[in-house]
C-alpha cells in the first residue's frame, strides 16, 4: 500500500511538472500570436517574435514525441530504423547544435573523436541523436561554469559515448533514481531548472532497444559523466562502404531549385496553399486536389512526377485513392501526407505500398529533403525564408465560418462530419502555429473516434471559446 501511495505521488508530481512544461511554452505561443494579430508588435521585432512562437511550438512537439515514444516502448511497438551512416557526420551535427548553446552560458563544448576515418556504422541515427541530444542538453543545463566534453570511441564492435560536465553533480542518494520514469533525481531540480523528467528515462530505454545501456558516475558540485554504450556489430572503416552511407531515410538536401510536377492532395484549403507555396518556392509546379476522386482524375490527365496524398479526405480517402492509382498502373512515387503519426498507422501506409510518409505539421527541411529525394535531384538548394503570415491570417479569418459548420453538424448529431471538420481545422492550426487549438482538436477527434461523444461535447465548448476568441482578436485588428 505504501509503495502504491508513493507511486501515485510520483505520477501526480510528474503530471504537475508536465502541466507546467506544457503551459509555459503555450503561454509564450498564445501571447506572441495574440500580440502579432492585435498589431501590438513593431514590424522590426516581428521576426524575433515569430521565432519565439516557432521555438516554443517545437518544444511542445518534442514533449509530445517523448511521451509517445515512451508509450510505444512500453507497449513493445517502437522499432529501430537501421541504416549505414558516416558516424563523423552525425557527430558534426551534434557539435553544430550545442557549441553556440554552450557559448551563451560561457561554457566550452567539445567532441573528441577517438575513431578511425572513415567510419560507417549501421545504426538508427534518429534514435542515437535523440539520446545524445538528451545527454548533452542536460549537461549544459546543469553546468554553471566550465565545460561539457563528449568523447567517442569504438571497442569490440561497441560504440562508447562519454558525456562529461563540470556541473552540479548528483549525490549517492540521487543516483539510483536518475533513469526512473515519472521522476527526476530531486524534486528541487524541477523547481530550479524545469524539465519533464522524461529525457533520461527515455534515453535509457532507447539505449536498451539498441542493444546497449547508459551508466552514470557523479559527485556533488564536481560534475557527472554519462556513458552510453550501444552495440555496433556491422561497422566498417573502409572507403568502399562509404558509398552506402547515404541512407534510404532521407539525407539533408542542399541543392538548387527542383523541377517537376507535384500533385498535392489535402482536404483543407489553408494546408494546400501553405504546402503549395513551399513547393513552388523551390521551383516545383503544383496541382492540387481536395479529395481522392480529384486525385485520380488529375493523376490520369497530368501524370505528375510525385503525389503528396492526404489520408483523411471526404468522398474518397487517401488509402482508397492510392489503391485505385496503383491498380490503374500509376508507378510514380506516392507519399502519405498525414496527421496520423501513430506507429501502427504508419506501418499500414508503408505496408500497402506508399513510398514514404510525412507527418503534419510538416517540418520544412525534412519535407523538402523527402520531396527532393523522390524527385531524384542531386544539386544544391538554399531555402529562403518563406512568408506564411498572410496564409495564417486567412486561416484565422475563415475560422468563424468553420465554427458555424461545426455547430450545424453538432446540432444534427452528425459526429462523422464533426470529426472530419475538426481534423481539418486542427491540421491547419498546427501548421500555422496555433498549438492550443490544434491540440484540443486532436483530443476531440480522438474522443469521437472512440465513441465518447459526451466528453467530445464538453471539449467542444472550450474549442468554440478558443476559436471565437482568436477570430475576435483578428476581426478587431490593430489597436
Amino acid at each position: 500500500m505504501l509503495k502504491l501511495t508513493q507511486a501515485n505521488e510520483i505520477k501526480s508530481q510528474f503530471l504537475a511538472n508536465m502541466s507546467h512544461e506544457i503551459r509555459t511554452p503555450l503561454t509564450a505561443v498564445i501571447g506572441q500570436a495574440e500580440a502579432i494579430i492585435a498589431g501590438d508588435m513593431p514590424s522590426d521585432l516581428l521576426i524575433n517574435e515569430v521565432d519565439i512562437i516557432l521555438k516554443n511550438s517545437n518544444h511542445l512537439l518534442m514533449l509530445v514525441n517523448d511521451i509517445l515514444d515512451l508509450s510505444r516502448i512500453e507497449a513493445n511497438k517502437l522499432e529501430l530504423n537501421l541504416h549505414h551512416h558516416d558516424l563523423h557526420l552525425e557527430l558534426d551535427a551534434i557539435s553544430d547544435l550545442f557549441v553556440e548553446q554552450a557559448k551563451v552560458k560561457g561554457l566550452s563544448f567539445n567532441i573528441i573523436e577517438k575513431l578511425p576515418r572513415p567510419l560507417v556504422v549501421k545504426i538508427d541515427r534518429v534514435r542515437l541523436k535523440q539520446i545524445l541530444i538528451n545527454l548533452c542538453s542536460n549537461a549544459i543545463k546543469f553546468t554553471y561554469n566550465g565545460s561539457v566534453e563528449v568523447t567517442v570511441a569504438i571497442e569490440d564492435c561497441q560504440l562508447i559515448f562519454k558525456v562529461t560536465d563540470t556541473g552540479i553533480g548528483l549525490s549517492e542518494q540521487q543516483l539510483p533514481y536518475v533513469f526512473d520514469s515519472f521522476s527526476q533525481a530531486d524534486s528541487s531540480i524541477n523547481r530550479r531548472f524545469g524539465g519533464s523528467g522524461l529525457g533520461l528515462c527515455l534515453s535509457q530505454q532507447l539505449a536498451t532497444l539498441m542493444g546497449g545501456h547508459i551508466d552514470v558516475t557523479s559527485e556533488v558540485n564536481q560534475g557527472s559523466t554519462f556513458t552510453l554504450t550501444i552495440a555496433c556489430p556491422d561497422c566498417d572503416c573502409s572507403d568502399d562502404l562509404m558509398a552506402v552511407a547515404s541512407p534510404s531515410t532521407i539525407e539533408k538536401y542542399n541543392g538548387p531549385n527542383l523541377t517537376g510536377l507535384v500533385l498535392l492532395a489535402d482536404d483543407h484549403q489553408d494546408n494546400r496553399r501553405m504546402i503549395a507555396r513551399l513547393l513552388t518556392t523551390v521551383g516545383l509546379e503544383v496541382i492540387s486536389a481536395k479529395n481522392g476522386c480529384e486525385v485520380i482524375e488529375l493523376a490520369q490527365r497530368q501524370q505528375p512526377d510525385l503525389i503528396l496524398l492526404d489520408i483523411q479526405m471526404p468522398e474518397m480517402d487517401g488509402l482508397e485513392a492510392f489503391n485505385i492509382l496503383r491498380a490503374q498502373g500509376f508507378q510514380r512515387p506516392i507519399i502519405a501526407l498525414t496527421a496520423n503519426a501513430m506507429h501502427h498507422e504508419i506501418e499500414q501506409y508503408l505496408a500497402i505500398g506508399f513510398d514514404d510518409y510525412l507527418s503534419k505539421p510538416i517540418e520544412r527541411g525534412l519535407f523538402i529533403d523527402t520531396v527532393a529525394f523522390f524527385l531524384k535531384q542531386t544539386t544544391q538548394l538554399q531555402l529562403e525564408q518563406i512568408d506564411m503570415s498572410d496564409l495564417a491570417a486567412d486561416f484565422v479569418a475563415g475560422l468563424a465560418d468553420e465554427i458555424i459548420k461545426l455547430e450545424h453538424h453538432l446540432g444534427a448529431e452528425d459526429y462523422v462530419s464533426v470529426a472530419l471538420l475538426i481534423h481539418r481545422i486542427g491540421g491547419a492550426a498546427a501548421m500555422f502555429g496555433f498549438a492550443d487549438i490544434a491540440k484540443l482538436a486532436g483530443t476531440i477527434e480522438l474522443k469521437i473516434k472512440i465513441k465518447q461523444q459526451q466528453q467530445a461535447n464538453i471539449l467542444l465548448v472550450d474549442f468554440f471559446e478558443l476559436a471565437n476568441q482568436l477570430s475576435y482578436n483578428h476581426s478587431i485588428g490593430p489597436n
